[in-house]
């Protein structure tokens, strides 16, 4: 006797399985996206405040005093650099100005992050070293 063997996927088999593949990328597709947006935005949001907090160390590396305010946030510094690079979308809202001194001190101050979703968060920074606290809000 001979049995007959399978040597290949049915036309219904094939089917079946690019119905599954194509109903799970429907559901898990716009779920990545939303993921990856929040990375995103994550990744943006950490290096802002690493930037800030990074603040005293440029003015002490750089041997240069500044204030960061609303308006002088763009200017350079010696290093050719931005005082605070913010990200597209994102604002920061300085309350009063905040001085740095050459030699790392500063005078120390509350900043207003804005996400582009409108998220706020304050971050305030404890003189005399500006060490970050975040109160999200």
């Amino acid at each position: 006797m001979r049995c007959h063997q399978s040597r290949g996927f049915t036309l219904l088999e094939l089917l079946i399985v690019l119905a599954l593949i194509g109903l799970i990328s429907g559901i898990a597709g716009p779920n990545l996206h939303k993921l990856l947006g929040a990375v995103e935005r994550a990744t943006r949001h950490d290096g802002l405040v690493a930037d800030i907090g990074g603040l005293s160390y440029r003015a002490f590396a750089l041997g240069q005093g500044f204030e960061l305010s609303n308006e002088s946030q763009h200017n350079l510094l010696n290093d050719g650099n931005p005082i605070l690079a913010v990200p597209d979308d994102w604002q920061v809202k300085v309350k009063q100005p905040i001085s740095y001194t050459f030699n790392g001190f500063c005078s120390g101050g509350a900043i207003t992050l804005i996400a582009p979703d409108s998220t706020v968060e304050q971050i305030l920074l404890e003189a005399p070293v500006c060490r970050v606290r975040s109160d999200a809000s």
